[in-house]
């Protein structure tokens, strides 16, 4: 990130800031005054009735004002807390943006992946793009690599009989996805462009115990301390896989060889919660040459 992008990014928050303290000050800043609630008693030279007296100085009228109090008071603080909320989440996400720059995200990503997973994971770029995005923070990956490590136990004698690509699993061109951070602080996971262009897969089964995507940490070895947060809605405008081809999957105790080519799978939320799904490609498998689908 150049200077100029940094001094811009800094303009914006501190312009955001300004923003939720005047927005602040217009909700909860303004005391509030005797002008707010109805007048029980008249002025010099001002007449009232008798029974809007007695009425106003009545249980009626003592608890209409102290119900409007309560009701002010509510919203008051209502609206900090939610200012305050939303100031801090622009706040973080401004902070992980200008400190975690393409050049440190991208190794951390990497050793991070690495280490939660047995696979080596290798990534060109990994980038972080919030303000041009506002209020979404946006991700974007290039040239990501998976290359597992669960075979690294056999024996040579099964290792020998593997095919050259074994340990090779994943490769991805390039990944784009952005979230709502501002209702994902309400509770809300709203994803936006969701795409993943340029997607090699190679799966391959040694046993029923062993193969080369078996590179997950199982329930007892994973740490499961961290708490997860409440989603209480889940919403996708797009997702779209594009140019995954080969997929390929691969059975060395019977054979199997069955290779998908996907040009596209579109998933199109605009008009949830109706989706639409397209999918283009095609299915190799030897099986179905034994078929005559046309006489079925």
């Amino acid at each position: 990130m150049n200077e100029r992008n940094v001094k811009r990014n800094t303009l914006y928050l501190a312009g955001a800031v300004v923003a939720l303290l005047l927005l602040w000050v217009s909700f909860g800043g303004k005391p509030e005054t005797e002008s707010d609630f109805p007048r029980l008693t008249p002025r010099h030279g001002e007449k009232m009735e008798d029974k809007m007296i007695e009425e106003g100085n009545g249980k009626e009228g003592c608890g209409g004002r102290k119900w409007w109090r309560v009701t002010k008071r509510v919203l008051k603080w209502v609206s900090v807390v939610a200012v305050v909320a939303v100031a801090l989440l622009v706040g973080v996400c401004s902070l992980a943006v200008w400190i975690l720059t393409p050049q440190r995200l991208t190794p951390l990503v990497e050793r991070c992946a690495s280490d939660f997973l047995d696979a080596d994971v290798t990534a060109g770029r990994v980038e972080l793009t919030f303000w041009h995005t506002f209020p979404k923070l946006t991700v974007d990956v290039d040239s990501l690599g998976v290359v597992s490590r669960s075979l690294d136990g056999l024996p040579d004698s099964v290792r020998v009989a593997l095919p050259a690509d074994a340990d090779s699993l994943l490769f991805l061109r390039h990944f784009h996805g952005g979230v709502n951070v501002a209702a994902l602080g309400v509770g809300q996971l709203a994803l936006y462009d969701v795409v993943f262009d340029g997607v090699r897969v190679n799966l391959l089964q040694v046993n029923d115990s062993v193969a080369n995507y078996m590179i997950v940490p199982t329930a007892e070895e994973a740490d499961t301390t961290a708490a997860a947060m409440p989603v209480s809605k889940i919403s996708i405008n797009r997702f779209a896989v594009t140019d995954a081809s080969p997929l390929r999957y691969r059975s060395m105790a019977d054979s199997l060889d069955v290779t998908l080519n996907l040009h596209e799978v579109a998933l199109a939320g605009h008009d949830a919660p109706v989706y639409r799904l397209g999918i283009d490609g095609n299915l190799n498998w030897d099986l179905l040459r034994d078929w005559n689908l046309e006489s079925l």
